[in-house]
């Protein structure tokens, strides 16, 4: 009897354990657009090809990718890209260092060349530029959200640390000693690792927040419906540099 009754204890024990488990990780989910992240690494065309199958996966039920990039920089000489970010809306971040790839694999050009897929970041057009004249690779299909911050009539500034902030929460890591890090360090910190994955995973969240501001979603509208009508809205500005006109300057 005294054997079951410990039994009995342990057990009411860990269910309340798991109980208390399930609702930290659900409160975290409703607090940090972040919370569940996951970060791939890919140094190589094996992974790289991997990693894109599952970018692809998860595009076919939501096709929006975080788009940014890094480099290194040296009395105003800018490297080639050293680090390409890809997020998607599963929190899913896919860094690959392409400084450390011997080739890119064609599955990784047919990502970012695809029409069915739209990029999103802030200047993206930048990355676009970079990465087709350090690596010939076509990126399309590209949206800043600056222009969805601006017409939708979200507060300026549209900075990414700013538009984190005030849509998201969110308080981004803006020491300039880690944007103007050594990306092609044969290792990267943590530090580097996480700054580089949120910059992607914050732009697939930002969008989510700015497009429901700029096309509203009713009760009744399928997610996929609503996308499609974002799609159609923002069709002016696709693959177009931001430009802030509401800027006044004063003489």
């Amino acid at each position: 009897m005294q054997r079951y009754e410990i039994s009995s204890t342990v057990l009411r024990v860990a269910v309340f354990a798991y109980a208390i488990y399930e609702l930290k990780n659900f409160i975290g989910c409703l607090t940090d657009p972040l919370y569940n992240q996951t970060i791939k690494i890919v140094t190589n065309s094996r992974e790289c090809i991997r990693v894109v199958n599952t970018l692809r996966t998860h595009c076919q039920e939501h096709p929006i990718l975080g788009l940014d990039c890094e480099w290194v920089s040296e009395r105003g000489r800018r490297y080639p890209v050293a680090l390409l970010q890809l997020a998607t809306h599963r929190g899913f971040c896919a860094l690959f260092r392409l400084c450390e790839m011997r080739r890119i694999p064609s599955e990784l050009r047919n990502l970012l060349n695809d029409p069915s897929i739209l990029k999103v970041g802030v200047a993206p057009d930048v990355d676009a530029n970079y990465l087709e004249e350090d690596y010939n690779i076509r990126v399309i299909r590209t949206l800043d959200l600056r222009h969805l911050a601006r017409d939708s009539g979200f507060p300026w500034p549209y900075g990414m640390a700013n538009l984190a902030k005030n849509a998201l929460g969110i308080t981004m890591d803006e020491d300039g000693t880690i944007s103007a890090s050594d990306w092609e360090s044969s290792d990267l910190t943590d530090r580097q690792i996480k700054y580089a994955a949120n910059d992607a995973h914050v732009a697939v969240e930002l969008f989510e927040v700015l497009a429901k501001r700029f096309v509203s979603r009713g009760s009744f509208t399928s997610q996929r419906d609503w996308l499609e009508r974002v799609m159609k809205c923002v069709e002016y500005c696709i693959d177009q540099p931001f430009v802030d006109t509401s800027i006044v300057f004063k003489t």
